[in-house]
């Protein structure tokens, strides 16, 4: 499957950080979910007014709040289990 730029550009900017953005309040991770839903609806082509479940739905992503959690106990994994650099591992 081809990823297109837009895909690669905006999950690497809401990938980037994680770990700051677990104390973020409800308005601001809504509008990084503001910023996938409309990446999503994008790269789908889909309208504006498309409901973004069924959009999101193929593309397998999770919602922002879950992505950060996800990636914060994945990295956490690794670095209890020796899967990551040494300066990481504890």
């Amino acid at each position: 499957m081809f990823l297109r730029p837009s895909y690669v550009f905006s999950s690497s900017r809401l990938d980037y950080c994680n770990s700051l953005f677990t104390s973020l309040n409800k308005s601001l991770l809504g509008k990084q979910q503001l910023v996938q839903n409309a990446t999503a609806k994008l790269l789908c082509r889909t309208s504006h007014r498309t409901s973004i479940s069924p959009v999101v739905a193929p593309l397998h992503w999770l919602p922002v709040k879950y992505r950060i959690d996800f990636k914060i106990l994945l990295f956490t994994y690794k670095a209890f289990h020796n899967q990551t650099p040494a300066y990481v591992n504890i």
